[in-house]
């Protein structure tokens, strides 16, 4: 990161704080999930020799619905596409969040700073998506969700042919917002650097945002700047919440064996590197 950082005004530094707190309330805010806020933790690749996932893997058996195995990898995605503005470094703090959209693979190289992100379970992130995207924006442009719209039947098979392609760097025909469904693994250089990351489970529960607010802490950030944090944290809502129709789509996914296998076979990597169960 050079030295750009090291004579950063206060404004400045307070201005990339609250862009962190926008971010996470942006990218939790996005999800309906149920989780328990479990505490920050190192995530190991082990994972996906877990009996969990060994018992996951048995079960959606279907041949004719191939696994996403690896990610596309960073270098290969359009940097026009992806903001840079989702990595977020304060060399001050030593404190590096990425939200899930863009690597930043030079700061994984430097030594004693605190790499984090939020992690969410795939179906419930997917699900999530899919109402954002697909059921409330797709009836004002035909060209997302592969003009499925709201008929997950549709766009699921699909979404798995796109990522799946992707993911062996073949032609796909990108569309607006098509992102929002790409594996967690995918970003933030998880293939290459999982083991540098602290995770936080994403849970809409008051142990979530303490967890937040301690990471502002442990980088000892000027305590009036986390009050500040934490109030935002505690009563903003995003305009964009999705979690009062999430529950019929997840029903629907619930009740179909294939849709679930698909979903699945496409957040496999998720499911097993960040220890989540379908």
């Amino acid at each position: 990161m050079g030295t750009q950082h090291k004579n950063v005004s206060f404004v400045a530094i307070f201005t990339a704080l609250a862009c962190i707190a926008v971010y996470i309330l942006t990218f939790t805010e996005f999800d309906a999930l149920i989780e328990d806020g479990s505490s920050c933790s190192n995530t190991n690749r082990n994972l996906r020799r877990s009996p969990a996932v060994v018992e996951d893997m048995k079960r959606f058996n279907n041949t004719a619905i191939r696994t996403i195995l690896r990610t596309p990898g960073f270098r290969w995605f359009d940097d026009a596409l992806i903001s840079p503005q989702n990595n977020i470094y304060l060399e001050k703090y030593k404190l590096h969040y990425c939200k899930i959209d863009k690597n930043m693979g030079s700061t994984m190289q430097d030594a004693g700073i605190y790499h984090f992100s939020i992690i969410r379970n795939p179906l419930s992130r997917f699900i999530s998506a899919f109402v954002d995207i697909c059921v409330n924006r797709a009836p004002f442009d035909g060209q997302i969700c592969f003009g499925c719209g709201s008929n997950l039947g549709c766009f699921v098979p699909q979404l798995h042919d796109f990522l799946y392609k992707q993911s062996e760097h073949l032609p796909v025909q990108r569309w607006s917002l098509d992102w929002h469904f790409f594996p967690q693994s995918w970003y933030c250089d998880y293939d290459r650097h999982i083991d540098k990351y602290h995770f936080i489970r994403y849970g809409r529960n008051e142990q979530f945002w303490r967890q937040i607010v301690q990471v502002f802490r442990n980088s000892s950030v000027e305590p009036h700047l986390v009050s500040v944090i934490e109030e935002k944290l505690k009563t903003k809502t995003a305009a964009h919440a999705t979690f009062t129709k999430s529950d019929d789509y997840e029903k629907i996914v619930r009740d179909s064996p294939i849709l679930l296998e698909y979903l699945y076979k496409i957040y496999f990597l998720d499911f097993s590197w960040f220890g989540y169960r379908i």
